[in-house]
């Protein structure tokens, strides 16, 4: 849906751009293609604000309507009371009110000018903002303090076109215009659109959102065949979410090491490096158990938010977790803010609120830090046996923080029979045999068939200093690889 509302608005644009004129000649559709695609850049970050795109909508039909007064004097009175009331819808992208109006009424657009300025001024007397938020715009990107240049690149790309159109010849057939049609095919098309859209693109970030919405909308197998075209390794939360849908499906924990994998970090973290990461952290609290965790990683998620907004996701989850640990009032809180909104208006908590409450801790939880997520899992453990899912992340943590000592003491203690079903388990365990025993005589676990020969081969290969390389080529699927070769 946001995807087909910027699309829907910078055809919008475009089109008012171009209508502005009566004839639309193919130099000048040619270059209207340069804003849109600067605001498209604009628009792969995702802290930019739909207000730029409308505030020069709004600006061009207004430009538009006022062009259509035909008595000057009455126009020009407009110009005066209309340009003050414009600047504080739009902001000082309305600058291009003026600019469109200029084609048809110089006179009236240069009066403007003053006008805008003066109502620039009088605006850092009213309001409490620093002067190049005002002249810079205030609500175009999420953190207000920042002004982002592309806004006003796309201002200057729409009115080349409108200025340039007052001086052309209207027909396609003169040697100018043939020239500028050249042009602005290569400007925009070459210089333009691609090259912007790719310095602009944060792949770690589309990487990060892309996990986090599968993840949001529980699609964990449409994590587990986005992650079979190409593994996550640009951010610890894509990963987190992947490991979080080997869990969900069955498929944990051998499917850890068939990618990459960035430390405990990757499989359940509270560091807050932003107000996305939390979220999707959020869910690995909330299927384990730690309920209070979840809470306070999105409370504070949303209290991170730049401009100060409020998420209907974040209600989501604090209707939840606020109805899991008994706090009804505050639960039907939210809920009744959510009953206002668009799209979560008929939402209601899921069915995994009764199997969360049996599986949660019946104190608060102690993860403050990410020091002691090991004790927390440990707890849990030992308060459910049942919560296999808190088990395997407790026996997997012992694994990627590469502690094989307290996985094997944390294996034992969770796991009565001598017969290890994993294969990711298993190899960890015969590593850490291996480690203390030149073969593997009198190993107490029963192993599955051919763990122990590829050990024998992992450490015969590694001895005689074989290309990583090659050992990834052979081994990159077993937990040896990731403990010799992790961060190398």
């Amino acid at each position: 849906m946001g995807a087909a509302i910027i699309s829907a608005l910078l055809v919008a644009f475009q089109r008012r751009l171009l209508g502005f004129f009566e004839e639309v000649p193919l130099w000048l559709f040619g270059l209207t293609i340069l804003p849109v695609a600067i605001l498209c850049s604009f628009y792969t970050n995702e802290n930019a604000m739909l207000s730029v795109v409308i505030a020069l909508i709004l600006s061009l039909l207004a430009a538009h309507g006022v062009s259509r007064i035909s008595d000057r004097p009455l126009r020009m009175i407009v110009v005066i009371v209309f340009t003050p009331l414009l600047y504080m819808a739009c902001g000082p992208l309305s600058l291009i009110f003026l600019v469109s109006l200029s084609v048809r009424d110089w006179k009236a657009a240069f009066i403007g000018l003053p006008v805008l300025f003066l109502t620039v001024l009088a605006a850092t007397w009213v309001f409490q903002y620093p002067i190049k938020s005002l002249v810079g715009g205030i609500h175009y990107y999420r953190f207000l303090q920042t002004v982002r240049p592309e806004p006003w690149y796309a201002l200057v790309a729409a009115t080349f076109p409108i200025i340039l159109r007052r001086f052309l010849p209207k027909d396609g057939s003169s040697l100018v215009n043939a020239i500028v049609v050249a042009v602005s095919a290569v400007v925009s098309l070459l210089i333009a659109v691609r090259p912007v859209l790719d310095k602009n693109i944060n792949h770690q970030k589309e990487e990060t959102l892309k996990y986090t919405i599968l993840s949001q909308n529980e699609d964990w197998n449409g994590i587990i065949e986005a992650a079979k075209k190409k593994w996550p390794s640009l951010s610890p939360v894509s990963v987190a979410c992947v490991n979080l849908a080997l869990a969900k499906t069955g498929q944990f924990p051998d499917g850890l090491f068939k990618g990459f994998q960035n430390g405990p970090q990757g499989l359940i973290s509270d560091k807050k490096v932003d107000f996305i990461s939390p979220l999707a952290f959020a869910q690995v609290y909330w299927a384990l158990g730690l309920v209070d965790s979840a809470q306070r990683l999105v409370y504070e998620a949303q209290e991170s938010i730049p401009d100060f907004q409020k998420s209907s996701y974040c209600y989501k989850w604090l209707a939840r977790t606020n109805l899991v640990n008994g706090d009804i009032t505050v639960s039907e809180k939210y809920m009744k803010a959510l009953s206002h909104t668009l799209f979560y208006h008929k939402w209601r908590p899921s069915d995994d609120i009764d199997q969360i409450s049996s599986s949660r801790l019946t104190v608060k939880d102690m993860v403050s830090s990410d020091e002691n997520i090991h004790e927390v899992l440990s707890l849990l453990v030992g308060r459910d046996s049942s919560n296999t899912m808190a088990r395997d992340y407790l026996l997997a943590y012992d694994m990627l923080s590469l502690n094989l000592d307290g996985f094997v003491a944390d294996y034992n203690a969770t796991h009565k029979s001598r017969e290890v079903v994993s294969r990711a388990f298993a190899e960890a365990l015969a590593l850490a045999w291996a480690r203390d025993h030149r073969d593997f005589d009198g190993i107490p676990w029963n192993l599955p068939d051919g763990i122990t020969d590829l050990c024998v081969s992992f450490f015969g290969d590694r001895g005689a200093n074989r290309p990583k390389g090659a050992m990834k080529n052979k081994y990159g699927t077993t937990y040896w690889y990731y403990y010799f070769y992790h961060g190398k």
